[in-house]
C-alpha cells in the first residue's frame, strides 16, 4: 500500500498548505511540529473534509481527490480521531460502536468486545458522550474509529485528554493493530515521546511545508541535539522478578540486568523503560564500587557534534537496540570516544513507561 498527498491550498489569507507527501507501505506516519502549523489541516484535506482544486490524494491505488474527481468523505473508507472527536451526541457510547461497526460493509479486523476491554470502555456503554470525561471520550472516539474497518486511520492528537498510563496502553495496542492488520496510520502530535513510540516514520511540518522524512531514529537523534536535557529516550525491557528485600524489580535488557524501583509488574511482561537524558553517563571504565544502580557495556555507534553549542549526541548500541545520551562538548576530546569502541553506560533512574 502507498499513499500520495499532494496538498497546495490556503488555509487562511495568510497561511498556506504546501505539501508533498509519499507514505510507504503499511505504516504508521508522524506528522509533527508545533500547533498551528498545519498538520490537522492536512488530515482534514486526507479525509474529503477540504476540497481545493488541483489537489492529490491517492490511497493503494484509488484516486481519492485529483483534477477531475472528488470521493466523498463518507466513501474513503477512511477511520479519524480529532481533535473535537466527532462523537454522536444524541448516541451512548455502545450505540456510537454499534454504529461504526454496522456501518462498515465488511467485517471489522477487530472484535467488539476486544476494542471494550482494551480502552476500558465496560463501565461506560451506557453513558452518553456528555456525561464522559475529555480522556473517555477521546477513547471512545479512537475505539469506533477502529470498528470502521477502514483503510487507513487518521489521528490528530488523540491522546491530549490521557493519562500517561492510558496513553502508554492505546499507543502500543495502536501499533499491534497496525502490525497485525497491516493498517497504515496518520497520526499527528506534537509530542516527542508519542512519535517516538508509535512511528515508523516522521515528517516535520513547519509553516504549511513538510521537510523531508527521517526515521524515528535519526528523529531523536536531531531533537536530542537541540532541546534540553529533560527530554527522555525508551528502550525494550522484559521483567523477570521482585526482590522483596531491596524493594526492586529486576529487568533484562539485551540479557543484561537492569533495576527499577516499582512493584506490581508481571514476570516475563514486555514493557518499555524511560530515561532522561540527563540520567545517562558514559565511563570508559566499568565503575567497580559505585552508588550507580544500573551499568552495562554497549557500543559506540556515531558520534554526533555539531561543532557549536554545549553538547553533542552518542550514539550507542546494545546488540539490537539504539539509543542515545548527551555528552558535553568541552568532554568529546577528554573521553576520545571512537566509533565501534566499548564504553559502560551508567543510568541513575529509569521508569516503566507502559507496556507493550
Amino acid at each position: 500500500m502507498a499513499i500520495q498527498i499532494t496538498a497546495k491550498f490556503r488555509r487562511s489569507a495568510d497561511f498556506r498548505i504546501n505539501v508533498d507527501l509519499d507514505l510507504n507501505g503499511n505504516e504508521i506516519a508522524a506528522l509533527f511540529g508545533k500547533s498551528g502549523s498545519g498538520k490537522s489541516s492536512i488530515l482534514r484535506f486526507v479525509a474529503g473534509f477540504e476540497k481545493f482544486p488541483n489537489n492529490f490524494l491517492s490511497v493503494n491505488g484509488t484516486i481519492l481527490q485529483d483534477k477531475s474527481s472528488f470521493v466523498q468523505p463518507e466513501h474513503r473508507k477512511i477511520g479519524y480521531v480529532f481533535q473535537s472527536l466527532n462523537l454522536f451526541t444524541h448516541l451512548s457510547a455502545e450505540e456510537n460502536l454499534k454504529f461504526a461497526s454496522t456501518r462498515s460493509k465488511s467485517r471489522a479486523f477487530v472484535k467488539e468486545n476486544e476494542i471494550i476491554e482494551t480502552f476500558g470502555l465496560k463501565s461506560l456503554l451506557k453513558k452518553y458522550p456528555s456525561a464522559l470525561s475529555g480522556g473517555e471520550q477521546q477513547r471512545l472516539a479512537i475505539a469506533r474509529s477502529l470498528l470502521s474497518n477502514p483503510t487507513l486511520i487518521l489521528l490528530d492528537e488523540p491522546l491530549s485528554w490521557l493519562d500517561s498510563n492510558s496513553k502508554s496502553r492505546i499507543l502500543n495496542y495502536l501499533k499491534e493493530i497496525n502490525q497485525k492488520f497491516r493498517i497504515p496510520m496518520i497520526f499527528v502530535s506534537h509530542s516527542v515521546d508519542e512519535v517516538l513510540l508509535i512511528s515508523d516514520r516522521v515528517y516535520e511540518i513547519e509553516d504549511g511545508k513538510n521537510k523531508p522524512p527521517l526515521t524515528p531514529h535519526q528523529f531523536s537523534l536531531r531533537y536530542l541535539t537541540e532541546t534540553n536535557n529533560t527530554e527522555t529516550i525508551t528502550i525494550d525491557c522484559q521483567v523477570r522478578e521482585y526482590d522483596t528485600v531491596s524493594e526492586l524489580t529486576r529487568l533484562t535488557f539485551e540479557e543484561e540486568s537492569l533495576y527499577v524501583e516499582q512493584k506490581g509488574l508481571l514476570e516475563n511482561q514486555k514493557i518499555k523503560a524511560e530515561i532522561k537524558i540527563k540520567d545517562i553517563v558514559i565511563s570508559k571504565l566499568l565503575a567497580e564500587k559505585s552508588s550507580v544502580l544500573n551499568q552495562f557495556p554497549a557500543t559506540v555507534h556515531s558520534i554526533n557534534d555539531p561543532e557549536s553549542g554545549p553538547f553533542a549526541i552518542v550514539e550507542l548500541k546494545k546488540k539490537t537496540q539504539f539509543f542515545s545520551a548527551r555528552v558535553p562538548r568541552k568532554y568529546l576530546h577528554v573521553l576520545s570516544l571512537k566509533e565501534k569502541e566499548t564504553v559502560f553506560i551508567q543510568i541513575n533512574n529509569l521508569t516503566i513507561c507502559g507496556k507493550r
